[in-house]
């Protein structure tokens, strides 16, 4: 029989809009200084998957997964989230990472504060930023 956890177990973790509006200046500050335009916090890594807190300055290069998703939830700002297509200048990398200059021929999806949009493995996906924009996600 499955066992269940008892009301005072812990079944999962919580982390609160204060928690990211705390680490939210800092990882805006320290993206500006990046070659990518990005600041990443690792909240927790979990079996299979991790869950990060991140910022985004400026237009980054496209990129697939091919063996995960990527979950992204605006927290703030926005951002032009380009799946599928094809990614142009394309270099594959270890455990089924590939890069490219951009994505061509993809869906656009803007996103805004709330939205979330889940990108399946081997999709290409590019994260596109209008000039003096943050993507906080």
């Amino acid at each position: 029989a499955a066992s269940q956890a008892s009301p005072t177990e812990c079944v999962g973790d919580e982390f609160t809009a204060e928690f990211m509006a705390q680490h939210v200046p800092e990882l805006l500050e320290k993206a500006k200084t990046t070659s990518d335009g990005t600041a990443t916090l690792v909240m927790k890594r979990y079996p299979g998957n991790y869950l990060n807190l991140m910022v985004r300055v400026k237009t980054g290069i496209g990129e697939l997964h091919a063996n995960w998703s990527d979950i992204l939830v605006c927290i703030d700002g926005e951002a032009d989230v380009i799946t599928g297509g094809t990614l142009v200048d394309r270099k594959d990398q270890a455990d089924g990472e590939a890069r490219g200059s951009r994505s061509e021929g993809g869906i656009h999806h803007m996103m805004h504060k709330g939205d979330v949009i889940h990108i399946l493995p081997n999709t290409a996906h590019w994260t596109v930023l209008e000039p003096d924009k943050n993507f906080v996600f």
